[in-house]
């Protein structure tokens, strides 16, 4: 049960974020650590994820989640993460992953680069809360320079949480990881993605994640009411039986083609990978080296990764993104304002 600060529990200012809405908050106070695990972070007690020992990946352990499971993630014994979705389809938080992790090939220069970027990042996003009246935790999640930022909400279809965490990220200009990642549950989807949960020894780096001014055992939280967000229609994939054709469009895009000279990181240059996929491989690029060569100017190229990313695009027939996709998804890499292609702009 949530208890609820008068003073907290006003319609908060994040109008701007999601048009004319307005929310209600509620302060949920004294939440210790093992609380916030059980009732603002797990979204199903049936399975959980647990990392292996030497920190390098994480297996699913399908018993219950019990207290005492908690205790020991929280007392350093095992530790633990918590899927996005729950049996039902719902979600309790957002979290928005910011990170500087280095890759084996990265030069001294490169890991600087990544700090700054993590650093700048974190700031940018959580001064876009602050002006948005938003609480939100902030955890030093056990890696160098990496993050994760907390947002509650009282439990929601994931599709809501999924919306609301995207329109943050595109009005705060966020391009990390946003969670959770899927925008709808089904049966072939019914985890959804895996997040570490607070308070972890990190078994790679033999380090504890922290939370940002959580010096007691106690600390206060804000649960966010956005069951009301009416999320907008969006067009159903059309049939796999039927063959694309780009009929309103004269040939790839010059944002596609700019894409190609700029640096493809993060969650929005990941997703206009896609697109640039999706977009040769429909106007006449239909082979697999051709597309992977594409690619071949990244700084992160890698064959074998990118030969697998490019046979799941292509082996569902799927026709480009149009222009609301691609300013909705990767609006760092669109320059619409300075382009005269009324072909896409009209389609």
């Amino acid at each position: 049960t949530l208890k609820l600060n008068p003073e907290s529990c006003q319609k908060a200012p994040i109008n701007y974020i999601i048009g004319g809405l307005w929310q209600k908050v509620g302060l949920v106070l004294d939440c210790s650590k093992s609380e916030l695990i059980k009732n603002y972070l797990i979204n199903r007690f049936d399975t959980f994820a647990e990392q292996n020992v030497n920190g390098t990946q994480y297996f699913r352990v399908a018993v219950p989640i019990t207290d005492t499971i908690i205790e020991n993630h929280i007392a350093g014994k095992i530790t633990i993460g918590a899927y996005s979705t729950s049996k039902e389809g719902t979600c309790k938080w957002i979290c928005f992953d910011v990170d500087a992790h280095r890759k084996k090939d990265d030069t001294e220069e490169d890991v600087i680069q990544k700090e700054i970027k993590a650093e700048d990042d974190l700031q940018n996003l959580t001064s876009f809360l602050d002006r948005m009246q938003l609480r939100y935790l902030v955890e030093s999640s056990g890696s160098p320079h990496s993050y994760h930022v907390w947002l509650f909400i009282k439990e929601v279809e994931v599709e809501k949480a999924y919306y609301f965490a995207n329109a943050i990220a595109k009005e705060a200009g966020f391009d990390g990881e946003v969670n959770p990642k899927q925008r709808t549950w089904n049966k072939n989807n019914q985890y959804g993605n895996l997040v570490k949960l607070p308070f972890a020894l990190h078994r790679k780096h033999n380090v504890f994640s922290s939370i940002h001014g959580w010096e007691g055992e106690t600390m206060d939280i804000a649960v966010y009411d956005i069951s009301d967000i009416e999320i907008p229609k969006i067009r159903k994939n059309r049939s796999r039986s039927v063959k694309p054709v780009n009929v309103k469009l004269n040939g790839v895009r010059p944002c596609i083609l700019a894409a190609l000279e700029k640096d493809l990181s993060g969650d929005q240059g990941n997703k206009m990978r896609v697109a640039i996929v999706r977009e040769f491989y429909n106007f006449g690029m239909t082979d697999k080296e051709q597309l992977i060569d594409l690619f071949k100017g990244q700084a992160d190229f890698d064959h074998g990764k990118t030969e697998y990313h490019v046979t799941k695009i292509i082996e569902r027939e799927f026709n480009v993104w149009p222009r609301e996709t691609l300013l909705e998804r990767c609006p760092k890499y669109m320059t619409c304002e300075n382009c005269d292609r009324f072909d896409c702009k009209e389609a």
